[in-house]
């Protein structure tokens, strides 16, 4: 009996025998976008739950402001809620001025009129893009009832005004929202492990992870539809996409998926997303030694809430997938049944199968031991015989050599499917008995092993 052991060099080697196949396999619900504007001064403004500082006093009355990042820690916040998305940034969607004050900190106020002497800002916005929706910023006497939702503060006069809180002065500043329907936004696009190191036969888990965040609520998120890719930059995320053009090849250099796993609870409109593909051991490489040296892979998500608004984003580090060399053999010994002293196996062949089990061209090559008895008699390792066809013992066949010589035997393709024909190669093997051997069970060991071939 001789066994197989699957000698390897260079990069990873991998011997796992199993196969796994892949199957990778919407109602519409009219949103509803819902949130009124409210807001109050306060010591304590919790970004966490959506809250933003529009304006910090330095008193309830007669005072100071400064914009909402001041240096000067002003403690009566000015802080608004209740509408998804709400921003303080003057550069935000739909951004409106609240307030013109005279510095950043220290500083009298100024309505938001077409003549102002102020230059520094204090302003509400959206997040997010979105289509319909506005901020809006008015100056009443009494209240903020009539038109508008909230009343921020109250003024002395028109320009160059101390602060107090609504209702102390005869001048309220007012603000109302009607909100978008916002896009999705999604951030954060990463792939794990980075780089790809293919670990076993036939795939490797590779996490495409993201971030989505829709103000329009995390109800918009759950009912939502997504795309998710993993692909070869050069096959370009269109191609994967449509599944065609620029050599794009499903398992090869592109996958993709329809449904995310949630690795976050949704929080404020936003959630943490992975998806996990088994990219298979044939995957192109993109490292130095590879045929893509100048590529990369990436991620891409495209994420469609329930008002039909899409986001996506790709992947914004550079990730490589390694070459490997790998192979399986289909049989795990040879039998040469009973053969008596001074003959051989004539047309009667053993065979195995080697497979290419790795992303490169690889030589397979092969060498052996000494067949030995338990009494101690043995078999010279060439005693045994291999070849690329069918062979009458000794026909075009080649002798086995030590494992210290071993002989180049067969370059194998690199694959481009999990179809086995084109990279596998099926030798046979002979075995002759010298005259005088003793009769016994002689067993020893066949080595295989992955060169590099370039």
């Amino acid at each position: 009996m001789i066994s197989f052991i699957k000698g390897f060099s260079r990069v990873n080697v991998l011997f796992l025998f199993s196969a796994v196949v892949i199957g990778i396999f919407v109602f519409f619900i009219f949103p509803v976008f819902a949130g009124t504007l409210s807001c109050v001064v306060t010591s304590t403004c919790a970004s966490s739950s959506g809250s933003v500082i529009v304006l910090q006093m330095a008193s309830t009355t007669n005072s100071h402001s400064e914009v909402p990042n001041g240096t000067s820690n002003y403690t009566n916040l000015v802080c608004c809620s209740g509408v998804p998305g709400l921003s303080n940034s003057c550069s935000g969607y739909n951004a409106t001025t609240v307030l013109y004050l005279s510095n950043t900190t220290n500083a009298h106020v100024e309505e938001n009129t077409t003549t102002h002497y102020y230059s520094n800002q204090a302003c509400l916005s959206f997040a997010a893009p979105g289509s319909g929706g506005n901020i809006s910023v008015g100056y009443q006497t009494a209240s903020c009832t009539t038109g508008f939702d909230t009343a921020l503060i109250s003024l002395a006069s028109t320009t160059n005004s101390h602060a107090a809180v609504s209702s102390t002065y005869p001048l309220q500043v007012c603000a109302k929202t009607t909100l978008p329907n916002y896009y999705p936004v999604v951030s954060a696009v990463s792939i794990s492990p980075n780089p790809i190191t293919l670990t076993g036969y036939p795939t490797t888990p590779v996490s495409v992870n993201a971030a989505i965040t829709d103000y329009n609520g995390c109800t918009d998120i759950t009912g939502g539809t997504t795309t998710i890719m993993l692909y070869r930059e050069g096959v370009t995320s269109s191609s994967c996409l449509t599944g065609s053009g620029n050599g794009v090849s499903t398992n090869l250099n592109c996958y993709t998926a329809s449904a995310f796993t949630a690795s976050s609870s949704c929080v404020n409109s936003s959630i943490n997303t992975t998806t996990t593909f088994g990219v298979y051991y044939f995957a192109q490489a993109t490292d130095a030694s590879s045929s893509y040296p100048s590529d990369t892979w990436n991620g891409t998500v495209i994420f469609k809430g329930l008002g039909n608004a899409t986001g996506s984003a790709d992947s914004n580090v550079s990730t490589s997938l390694q070459t490997v060399l790998a192979m399986t053999i289909t049989t795990s010994s040879l039998n040469y049944g009973s053969i008596a002293a001074g003959y051989n196996t004539t047309s009667t062949n053993q065979t195995t199968g080697v497979n290419n089990a790795g992303n490169c061209t690889t030589t397979i090559q092969v060498a052996g031991q000494t067949l030995l008895a338990s009494s101690g008699v043995s078999l010279a390792v060439s005693s045994q015989r291999w070849n690329t066809s069918a062979f009458i013992f000794p026909g075009a066949s080649t002798a086995l050599t030590a494992s210290s010589s071993p002989v180049t035997l067969v370059v194998l393709t690199a694959p481009t499917s999990t179809a086995s024909s084109s990279y596998t190669q099926t030798t046979y093997w002979g075995l002759q008995v010298s005259s005088g051997t003793p009769m016994a069970t002689y067993n020893g060991s066949n080595v295989f092993s992955t060169v590099w071939h370039s």
